[in-house]
């Protein structure tokens, strides 16, 4: 990688001064590609373009705007207005659902170009960092359906990113009849996008992972004292749950305090009760699971096939 001299803009709302850094030459060795997407390479990093001002906040395109120059080798500060000019950064995830905003004032095209990059972003830092509070779940969720309504599938490229957003939101057979009819280039995504669908993982992979699992020589053994007793213990309360309501009721408030901050288990565990018949509610068992299986919880995943998945993309019935 040899980087490139830093290019230096005036934001449009404040006329604050900002540098961005540029590449005279990079290679993709050691990246990692992953299912959404995403690359990831040491040797050709990801510059950006949509940024913000830290003086006033606001939120613009660096290809928007006129260059006011650039810093040479040995001759950087040789304007001193330009000295202390803030790094233009890319977007977190507040200031990404912020940036919407500014797509109205782009034209039709480019508003749509511009509304799939920012949702693709938003996407792929929701897949890295996970979610913290329900309402994380439901935006992720919106945004997802959101960029498969802006994608052209005659586009191989829209396809595979609509293939993985429909793997995302569970929608595996949606996924494999999308990536069908991709042409031989696609053959190691196709491959791996099948596998992940037959395994009822909904989790973002990397695709480039040449890592293989070694067999384990020791086929005998065994789970040690202590996960065995803790195998116990939750089997003594499942029971316990079954076959007494008040347990029941308890477990329904523990389990709801954990499933609201986004544990898995917790909120599979939830929808589950919710299929008891002493607290049969259909919608919020399918609700619960939903959110169980986007984090990628298996048995959850495995639960929700026994639903049907309405126009929406939600389940809400038996099938």
């Amino acid at each position: 990688m040899r980087p490139g001299p830093y290019y230096y803009y005036k934001c449009p709302s404040c006329g604050n001064i900002l540098k961005n850094r540029s590449l005279m030459s990079g290679n993709t060795f050691g990246a990692k590609l992953y299912s959404d997407g995403r690359r990831l390479a040491p040797m050709l990093p990801d510059i950006p373009d949509l940024t913000k001002c830290e003086q006033c906040d606001a939120i613009f395109w660096l290809s928007d705007l006129k260059e006011l120059g650039e810093s040479r080798i040995g001759r950087e500060h040789e304007n001193a207005e330009w000295e202390n000019a803030n790094r233009a950064e890319h977007l977190e995830i507040d200031d990404l659902w912020r940036a919407l905003e500014t797509t109205a004032q782009q034209s039709t095209k480019k508003q749509k170009q511009c509304e799939i990059f920012i949702r693709q972003r938003i996407w792929w830092k929701y897949n890295i960092n996970g979610f913290e509070i329900i309402d994380e779940i439901d935006d992720w969720r919106q945004n997802c359906l959101a960029l498969l309504a802006l994608l052209n599938l005659e586009d191989n490229d829209h396809r595979c990113m609509a293939a993985e957003l429909h793997r995302n939101l569970c929608n595996f057979s949606k996924c494999l009849e999308l990536i069908k009819v991709l042409p031989e280039k696609y053959k190691s995504f196709k491959e791996k996008m099948t596998a992940e669908c037959q395994n009822g993982n909904p989790l973002t992979v990397i695709l480039n992972d040449k890592k293989q699992i070694e067999p384990d020589d020791d086929n005998d053994i065994q789970p040690n004292d202590n996960s065995e007793i803790e195998k116990s213990i939750a089997a003594r309360l499942a029971e316990k749950i079954e076959t007494d309501e008040t347990t029941a009721k308890n477990a329904m408030e523990f389990y709801r305090v954990l499933a609201e901050k986004c544990n898995a288990e917790a909120q599979y565990e939830l929808g589950k009760l919710y299929l008891d018949e002493r607290f049969y509610d259909l919608s919020e068992a399918a609700r619960w699971l939903e959110y169980a299986a986007f984090q990628g919880h298996k048995e959850a995943v495995a639960e929700l096939e026994n639903f049907e998945i309405d126009d929406d993309g939600r389940y809400d019935a038996w099938s």
